[in-house]
């Protein structure tokens, strides 16, 4: 069952199809992933690297992040 949750009840696997907007937490990644026809995790930013085009790298990180945001429902996506 593709994208289905497991869980070991009463000795055995159930499988549950996953909601759009369910939220679960990965503990191999350690981090939040939300369904969304498919299961999405936020990516890490890049970090900001300094020299003469400082405000162009930190708008550009600063955009990553608003998206990583968006991608884990904490931020709407509209």
């Amino acid at each position: 069952m593709e994208n289905a949750i497991a869980m070991q009840l009463s000795g055995g696997w159930q499988y549950v199809t996953p909601q759009e907007g369910m939220m679960v937490f990965d503990r191999d990644a350690g981090q939040i992933l939300i369904f969304r026809s498919e299961w999405e995790a936020a990516q890490e930013p890049a970090a900001p690297n300094g020299g003469a085009v400082v405000d162009v790298e930190l708008r550009a990180a600063f955009l990553s992040l608003i998206n990583g945001l968006k991608t884990v429902g904490i931020l709407p996506t509209a």
